[in-house]
């Protein structure tokens, strides 16, 4: 058993080497820090009175993103970029209404903390100490928990703890499912990144600025089968409209340095 762990780690590591060599220009090594600004797909659909601003209701949800990147160059103008992530996503939404000549504002935040891996294409320009490169590339996510709280005015009533899986959550713990129940929330999440970096060149770097968009496919809430054919029973006798999933939609800013290596790291 020794022996094959060890051929495997042979092989790897050839592979490795190999692959680095590929890139003629070398490599970059860095870490990013910044923020993200989330919702989630299709929330418009919630709102079926028309004189309610389905943006009011669902604001961006801000949060934090810590990214370490890898980022190997087959020449000047094109390479890769392999990130490992911490992302807060969720959602945010307000309300308000009047109580006895007393106004009472409802907000409602779910905040899902993700480790996420983009595998993204870079191509782009240098002209000087400047770069600008666009970005493209699919990603994939777990979410590490996660977590809902209610608030009236400025009080925080309830907080749940977001339970994970298919089907009910137990004893409504988490309402992930939001107006069509308390379902269970999917721990996947994958999608498309893509997005701009502007960069200048500093010492043995690169300071680099990232504008992207992440665009998800995985819907968060997890009900089964039969759950979104009862709830499609219900919406039709209802005036409600079918089952359609909640994905996360996110913009993400950050601000990084990345050391050069190689032949990228000789030009100037």
């Amino acid at each position: 058993m020794k022996t094959k762990h060890l051929l495997c780690a042979i092989l790897v590591s050839l592979l490795v080497i190999s692959s680095f060599e590929s890139f003629s220009q070398g490599f970059g090594l860095g870490m990013r820090f910044g923020m993200t600004a989330s919702k989630y797909s299709n929330w418009s659909k919630l709102v079926s009175d028309d004189f309610v601003n389905a943006s009011v209701l669902n604001p961006p949800k801000i949060g934090l993103q810590v990214s370490f990147v890898l980022n190997p160059m087959f020449s000047k103008m094109f390479g890769m970029e392999i990130e490992f992530n911490f992302e807060q996503k969720g959602s945010k939404m307000t309300n308000s209404s009047d109580i006895s000549g007393k106004t009472i504002e409802y907000k409602s935040t779910a905040t899902y903390n993700y480790f996420t891996m983009p595998i993204l294409f870079k191509g782009g320009y240098k002209f000087g100490m400047f770069s600008v490169y666009g970005i493209i590339g699919p990603y994939v996510g777990v979410a590490l928990g996660a977590n809902e709280k209610y608030y009236e005015n400025t009080t925080q009533k309830k907080e749940y703890t977001v339970e994970f899986g298919q089907g009910e959550t137990s004893d409504d713990n988490g309402k992930t499912g939001g107006p069509r129940g308390a379902y269970k929330a999917m721990r996947l999440d994958a999608g498309l990144t893509f997005g701009v970096q502007p960069g200048v060149r500093l010492g043995p770097g690169d300071l680099v600025l990232d504008f992207r968009y992440n665009w998800g496919f995985i819907g968060v809430d997890n009900p089964t089968a039969g759950q979104k054919t009862d709830y499609n029973d219900y919406a039709s006798n209802n005036d409600l409209l079918p089952y359609y999933p909640l994905c996360n939609r996110n913009f993400g800013f950050s601000v990084g340095y990345i050391f050069r290596f190689g032949e990228v790291a000789k030009s100037k």
